[in-house]
């Protein structure tokens, strides 16, 4: 088993123990109200997971309890528990799930991925392909698989409004992880955007996802810098690993979306 499914595993038994133990070892309230109302609740299934350190979450909230004829799917996990969500929502997820060991096949069965906000910690994550959050893990499933995925921008936005204000070196760090989510195909989209694309159908988004995503490594850079190449051309919405882009930058490569 490698590292990270070690982590999945370990982290879905801490859900397991902590939804056990507020009660004696009974499955609390708020998941046994969950799993009855899933029985009842049909409509569109989109995956809902929860990230903590987020500035504002009242606002991306407020938008997402408008949206109607959606089946939500809540992630529950230690750093965002079910309990926060249905706060949030104003009523139970239809759906409660623990982070799975591998994401593909929930990521799959799902019209899109949504995170009501996505603090900077989940945006750097992303943007180095780092899955050892179930956030961070969710988006990028999510992004390969080439199922939309919607994530709040608030905590990005104000950043840029105060940008006067931090290090520009800081700044620049952020931007370019900025850059580089919104290049594999991550919205990041004010919550009201969210909820507009929620009601009318994501759909519509997934056109340039459609079939998943490519995902340019190291050894592809490092192949067209043995063939002598100072451009390399990949797909539009491919997905340039960290190291790729370092490499490439190394030898001067210049990585060109057609």
């Amino acid at each position: 088993m490698d590292h990270d499914s070690l982590v999945a595993l370990i982290t879905e038994r801490v859900v397991e123990v902590l939804a056990q133990s507020a009660v004696g070892g009974a499955p609390s309230a708020p998941t046994q109200e969950v799993r009855t109302q899933a029985l009842v609740s049909p409509g569109r299934r989109v995956l809902l997971c929860g990230a903590p350190g987020a500035a504002a979450e009242s606002p991306a909230w407020q938008a997402l309890r408008a949206v109607a004829g959606v089946r939500w799917v809540g992630v529950d996990w230690p750093g965002y528990p079910v309990d926060r969500i249905t706060q949030g929502l104003g009523r139970c997820p239809d759906e409660v799930v623990p982070p799975p060991e591998v994401w593909d096949d929930l990521v799959r069965s799902v019209e899109a991925v949504v995170l009501p906000f996505a603090p900077l910690d989940v945006l750097a994550r992303t943007a180095l392909l780092l899955v050892d959050s179930p956030p961070a893990a969710a988006v990028v499933a999510g992004l390969i698989q080439g199922v939309p995925v919607l994530a709040g921008g608030d905590d990005a936005e104000r950043l840029t409004r105060h940008s006067s204000r931090i290090p520009g070196g800081i700044l620049g760090v952020v931007q370019g992880h900025v850059r580089t989510i919104q290049g594999m195909g991550l919205r990041l989209e004010p919550p009201a955007q969210i909820a507009t694309h929620l009601a009318q159908g994501v759909s519509r988004l997934a056109g340039s996802a459609s079939g998943g995503r490519d995902v340019v490594t190291n050894e592809d850079v490092l192949a067209a810098a043995q063939a002598g190449l100072s451009v390399l051309e990949v797909a539009s919405g491919s997905i340039v690993t960290a190291l790729a882009r370092e490499t490439a930058n190394r030898n001067g490569i210049e990585v060109r979306f057609r």
